[in-house]
């Protein structure tokens, strides 16, 4: 792959996205989501990321790349700022509307190239990033030969199709974990047995004291937990705040070691009683009204912890929380729940088994994680691969490809001559509206050249990737 003095590889292009593009950015109309109700249809509505909802008629009908004008992560390289759309729509003025210049300019090779562009020093905002139409215009453009572009689009295409097929793989696979852990959890404590006693037989059950502004300050200073601080993991202590609390409140909500806690409250409905069990970890600790503390007196607390944590996962208490915004489980209605009690012996069999399973799913669970090495290594294949593909290195260029400069000059030349004729007066045109793609066909002498078949390209993702 030979370059030129500027680093752009041979038969390429730096061109602004001005004269590559069509912008029909005035043609875009905002509909509230009160009118879109009373215009209900099927024609798709679509804002900076993506379709937010249906409406009646379309403004547009043809091929197009958006691009996000506002509410979009500009400066997230794994974040899409482009999308393509086709066939009827509904633009709002949240994202900028792009037609493609097609005898020069590939629509799918556009919509790329935005998504990996830098947009440091053009998108610009202090609370929200915004993309202004005359930044954008400015944005320089890496313009290989059509034919390349084609073939650029090709590869990259069937290659991010397997990297998003193993991402999705994975996504199934960690959802399938999630749903196998209750489940194996819940047989194990069914095969344990035992007679079923509301939960306030086998231990004191407490909702935690209340916060107050009055409190903030004061002689009797205490740490105290509260729903953040309880994690499906266990106890999450980086940020345990303090608040005044008399001496007899004191010994009322002081933790002791075995005592578990249970979020009463959450804006999550799943989150309602995620159980942690406290081990004495800060010493003369509290609790908040955002938790409930159950403490054991006739069964063991880790089987206890390992019960209540298989509820919540399985949804148990998500089904019996009240309340709406904020979702409440309620020490009343806890204190009542029954509980199943085996033998001693049951009690740490059943323990050790849920224990193992646990562990076995704590070891593999990182290769499923959104953030695990697999996902990171898809991360790093997907980046390798744009990279090739907008510095020339993805596939093998044809020699008979026209130069992207002098196809974008002949161009601009027809199209100045073009208009000229036109509106001697002015020397321009004005650009045309939405419009549906054309049908009619090229002049054979106008037509570009069909683009090569694809090669195969130089990187391959079942090369590092298992799929």
């Amino acid at each position: 792959m030979s370059k030129g003095n500027d680093g752009v590889p041979s038969g390429w292009i730096q061109t602004p996205l001005a004269d590559v593009v069509d912008v029909l950015d005035r043609y875009r109309i905002p509909v509230s989501a009160k009118e879109r109700s009373q215009r209900a249809g099927n024609v798709p509505y679509f804002g900076a990321s993506g379709q937010v909802g249906w409406i009646d008629e379309a403004i547009f009908d043809e091929d197009l790349t958006l691009l996000g004008e506002d509410g979009v992560q500009f400066f997230d390289q794994t974040k899409k700022k482009a999308y393509l759309i086709s066939g009827k729509s509904w633009v709002n003025n949240h994202a900028h509307v792009l037609r493609a210049r097609s005898e020069i300019l590939d629509w799918r090779y556009l919509c790329h190239y935005l998504n990996v562009f830098n947009y440091e020093g053009y998108a610009n905002g202090t609370t929200r990033l915004k993309l202004t139409k005359a930044a954008m215009l400015g944005i320089p453009v890496l313009l290989p030969p059509l034919g390349e572009q084609v073939r650029i689009v090709e590869a990259l295409e069937e290659q991010l199709s397997r990297l998003d097929s193993a991402e999705m793989a994975l996504k199934r696979n960690s959802a399938r974990v999630k749903r196998l852990v209750p489940r194996v959890m819940t047989q194990i404590l069914a095969d344990a047995g035992g007679e079923e006693l509301r939960l306030d037989q086998l231990a004191e059950v407490r909702l935690g004291r209340q916060r107050s502004p009055k409190n903030h300050q004061g002689e009797n200073m205490v740490p105290y937990l509260r729903a953040a601080n309880v994690g499906w993991q266990g106890l999450l202590l980086d940020d345990v705040k303090e608040m005044n609390f008399s001496g007899k409140e004191t010994e009322r909500y002081r933790l002791r070691d075995g005592d578990i806690v249970l979020s009463e409250a959450s804006g999550s409905p799943g989150e309602v009683g995620k159980p942690a069990i406290w081990r004495g970890e800060i010493e003369n600790c509290c609790f908040q009204n955002t938790l409930i503390r159950v403490r054991p007196t006739g069964i063991d607390p880790e089987f206890l912890l390992l019960y209540l944590r298989c509820l919540a996962l399985r949804g148990d208490f998500r089904a019996g929380a009240r309340g709406v915004g904020i979702h409440h489980l309620g020490a009343a209605k806890l204190a009542s729940w029954p509980v199943p009690v085996p033998s001693q012996e049951k009690q740490k069999e059943a323990v050790e088994k849920i224990q193992s399973f646990l562990d076995l799913i704590d070891a593999t669970s990182p290769a499923f994680s959104s953030k695990g090495d697999v996902a990171k290594r898809a991360t790093a294949l997907r980046t390798a691969l744009l990279r090739k593909a907008f510095n020339g290195t993805l596939v093998p260029q044809d020699p008979a490809d026209e130069p992207a400069s002098e196809l974008l000059a002949r161009i601009k030349s027809g199209q100045e001559a073009a208009a000229a004729s036109k509106n001697p007066r002015t020397g321009g045109t004005r650009t045309g509206g939405p419009r549906k793609p054309a049908k009619t066909a090229q002049a054979a002498d106008d037509r570009p050249p069909a683009p090569a078949p694809t090669a195969a390209p130089t990187i391959a993702v079942q090369q590092e990737f298992e799929l």
